[in-house]
């Protein structure tokens, strides 16, 4: 079975349904529940205990430390060398040696994690853009960290023109949005010709 960690973004708690990397990341998991292809560990922000569900495994890093979270926010935008921001230092500190017993780590919409995580990934390190991030500093040093980028848009795969870039547009949950409707009659009352 392979191993797959998520890293998500440092705001957002996991699991969560209040952001549409989120939710994409909770689709995937929760399909991965129905068909259990996958060992998955999900590295969120969060000061819960670590648990499991199934085959899929929460585990939570404290970013609490406020001076910290200066320092290092006012230090990676003054000099020319990144030391990450609070969250991926400290995930990073307590999750070294995990990290390096994953087929694939997939960062999810924070490209500057790659200039840390490639020191402890072992497997394959992916990044997920769902954002225009090709006008920050660092953007370009930083895709030269990942063995893939997957992109959500032509826009987005057009802006990075990457060899490594790939299109993976986000799906739909076909459940949710299943929308029967008859077209001819809802064409008729909106005034729309058939062709």
């Amino acid at each position: 079975m392979k191993k797959i960690a998520f890293i998500m973004g440092s705001m957002i708690q996991m699991p969560s349904r209040y952001g549409a990397v989120e939710e994409l990341v909770n689709t995937l998991i929760n399909s991965n529940k129905i068909n259990t292809k996958y060992k998955i560990d999900v590295f969120s922000n969060g000061n819960k205990e670590n648990y499991k569900d199934g085959n899929i495994s929460y585990y939570y890093v404290n970013c609490n430390n406020k001076i910290e979270k200066i320092f290092r926010f006012l230090f990676n935008k003054v000099f020319n060398k990144y030391i990450g921001n609070l969250y991926i230092s400290n995930l990073i500190k307590r999750y070294k040696s995990k990290l390096k017993k994953y087929d694939y780590v997939i960062v999810e919409n924070k490209p500057e994690y790659g200039l840390i995580l490639k020191k402890y990934v072992t497997g394959k390190l992916i990044l997920h853009i769902h954002n225009d991030f090709s006008n920050r500093k660092r953007f370009k040093d930083s895709l030269n960290c990942y063995d893939k980028v997957f992109v959500v848009s032509n826009y987005l795969y057009n802006r990075i023109n990457n060899t490594k870039c790939r299109l993976l547009y986000n799906g739909i949950d076909t459940d949710k949005f299943n929308i029967r409707i008859n077209r001819e009659k809802e064409r008729e009352k909106l005034g729309i010709n058939k062709n």
